[in-house]
């Protein structure tokens, strides 16, 4: 795991996304061998996937509140972040760009965990938006930029609930794996 400088309020473990696009390689050519997954379908996994933090978020926050309806807890919130970060890095990967990271700033603050989930779903809109402009060319630079935005809020949200990011993802990478039948694995060290 990559250790980040101290700042007050900010994580001190953060993903090692070269290990996260070393396995996402891997598994990639285990899943789609043909590669016919493209930069569009990406962008609409990322999207739904910030969705269900979304839902995970509104969950919380209406049993916060003690309004009626289903529940959610914190491990789901977990799962679903994880969901996004690998997402982050599948958009990365098939745009070629190279693994992407948080910046490393006491930024993004939420009063409430909803307010983050809108910062979330903004952000992700932003990504999808470079879909539409210049027939199909993708300025890398702006979406590696707009991808870590996207990781950063994650680890807001993670922050905010006291969510081990790195365990989450590899956590996550490896029942995703499982459930579908793949061999490939995500492992995180302490390197």
């Amino acid at each position: 795991m990559q250790t980040q400088p101290h700042l007050p309020g900010l994580a001190r473990k953060t993903v090692n996304f070269p290990s996260l696009r070393a396995a996402n390689v891997a598994r990639q050519q285990e899943w789609d061998p043909s590669n016919v997954v493209d930069f569009s379908w990406r962008c609409n996994e990322l999207a739904g996937e910030a969705g269900e933090v979304c839902n995970i978020l509104k969950k919380l926050h209406r049993e916060k509140h003690g309004l009626p309806g289903s529940r959610a807890v914190k491990d789901d919130l977990a799962e679903e972040l994880a969901d996004v970060v690998i997402c982050v890095d599948l958009v990365a990967m098939t745009a070629g760009i190279d693994p992407v990271g948080e910046h490393v700033t006491p930024q993004a603050t939420y009063s409430e965990l909803t307010d983050a989930g809108n910062g979330l779903a903004a952000r992700v809109g932003m990504v999808s938006a470079l879909l539409f402009p210049n027939n199909g060319q993708i300025d890398r630079p702006i979406l590696a930029e707009r991808l870590r935005l996207v990781v950063q809020t994650v680890s807001t949200i993670a922050r905010m609930q006291d969510i081990d990011m790195p365990t989450a993802i590899a956590m996550k990478f490896n029942s995703t794996s499982h459930r579908v039948g793949l061999s490939t694995t995500l492992r995180y060290t302490d390197d």
